[in-house]
């Protein structure tokens, strides 16, 4: 099955080295933000946030938060989609 993310796990940390801000450390794994331009959006979404999550410089984590454009009418909240692509042994550190 293909991904809808445009990562995949297993990709090496230096494909985007120059394009990620350390976000934070989680003991196993090591998170940055996507600060990129390539991926502005995903499934016709504004993208909001990417956050990639690294264990020995593998990809094991990808997170994307998208904007849906739309508000919750009762909240008046902005409704994002999260999309989220993980190695099975790492699902409990997202």
């Amino acid at each position: 099955m293909q991904s809808i993310l445009p990562f995949s796990i297993n990709e090496h940390y230096e494909l985007y080295e120059f394009q990620l801000d350390p976000y934070e450390d989680l003991g196993r794994l090591d998170k940055y933000k996507y600060v990129g331009s390539e991926y502005q959006k995903i499934l016709d979404y504004p993208v909001e946030e990417i956050i990639l999550g690294y264990n020995l410089d593998f990809l094991r984590v990808a997170e994307a938060t998208l904007d849906t454009q739309e508000i919750n009418a009762a909240t008046g909240n902005r409704i994002l989609m999260k999309i989220i692509l993980f190695d099975e042994g790492y699902g409990e550190f997202i």
